[in-house]
């Protein structure tokens, strides 16, 4: 589809009305992880906020699925409503 190409959304173009969305399951930071999920970004002409990359062992005991479920939607809902 060529890069002018209405996508039906708004106008958006094929390519801006992707989402790119993948997990990365860590059991504590690890530096050189961080720089190539970094890299991998760039590749793909993404910014990178290493604040968003952590290990299991930086969540708190007391963290309860519903919370990481709340959490996960709301930033996700916030990454489709400002697409």
């Amino acid at each position: 589809m060529p890069k002018d190409a209405s996508s039906g959304w708004g106008g958006a173009t094929h390519e801006q009305a992707c989402l790119q969305m993948f997990v990365i399951i860590s059991v504590s930071r690890s530096d050189e992880v961080c720089a190539g999920i970094a890299e991998a970004y760039r590749g793909m002409g993404l910014n990178f906020d290493p604040g968003i990359y952590g290990g299991i062992v930086d969540l708190p005991p007391s963290l309860t699925f519903a919370e990481v479920e709340d959490a996960f939607m709301n930033t996700i809902t916030a990454a489709v409503t400002q697409a």
